[in-house]
């Protein structure tokens, strides 16, 4: 994934955020260090692009690094090993998809089933929980859930970093922030009237509910992403 990313976003600034796992690799730090030090370097990177934000000027270097890239040496340092591929695939989708002609439909299409990636469903069986406690030695709610939820999404949120790193204007970025959250409403909207419809269906609270969970935390995840690149 270091190597994937394009040359303009100044690797250095991307080297140091990998540091960690790298050091983590070849055997030099434990993980809740490693851990530690990941969250940190998101906190701190999102925290200063918030402030550059609100302060309406540009103050921080031009290579440094994004809000969904910062992301990127969290979701590898809690992903399974096995979905590792899945999350490279991911991000090279997400830059092929950048190339094609009107690629905000395809990309909305491609962000809207990346949920299902890596195995998640309209179930909450299938929520990996176990990766909530990666890097932890004592049980930390924000922490857990935070991490629960961003290995979920974290083909998502490649699939968008992967977009990103070949756009160099907002005006595709707004219009795919905006078609991604129409069709995630659209669906909701269609869930609701299928529970509407059968609200006295015998699987209701087996089929139904669930799936409308899933939907309103899709949207609400949806808004806060777009939120963060828009």
């Amino acid at each position: 994934l270091f190597f994937l990313i394009p040359d303009r976003s100044k690797r250095s600034f991307h080297f140091l955020s990998f540091l960690p796992l790298i050091l983590r690799s070849v055997g030099y730090s434990t993980p809740e260090w490693t851990s530690c030090v990941v969250r940190a370097t998101l906190v701190g990177g999102v925290v200063l692009r918030a402030a550059e934000k609100a302060a309406e000027r540009k103050w921080l270097p031009s290579g440094f690094p994004s809000s969904i890239s910062l992301i990127f040496p969290l979701l590898l340092s809690i992903s399974r090993p096995e979905f590792v591929p899945v999350l490279l695939l991911s991000y090279l989708l997400g830059k092929q998809l950048a190339k094609c002609r009107d690629p905000e439909g395809l990309t909305a299409t491609a962000l809207s089933a990346a949920f299902f990636y890596s195995g998640g469903g309209n179930s909450l069986a299938t929520v990996d929980i176990a990766v909530g406690y990666t890097g932890l030695s004592e049980y930390q709610e924000w922490i857990v859930g935070a991490q629960i939820a961003l290995n979920a999404y974290a083909p998502c949120l490649l699939v968008l970093g992967g977009y990103l790193s070949e756009i160099s204007t907002s005006d595709p970025v707004n219009s795919l922030c905006i078609e991604w959250i129409l069709r995630r409403a659209v669906s909701l909207l269609g869930c609701q009237l299928s529970l509407f419809i059968f609200r006295y269906h015998l699987f209701v609270w087996s089929v139904f509910a669930p799936r409308f969970l899933f939907e309103t935390t899709h949207l609400a995840v949806t808004v806060v992403i777009t939120t963060l690149v828009w």
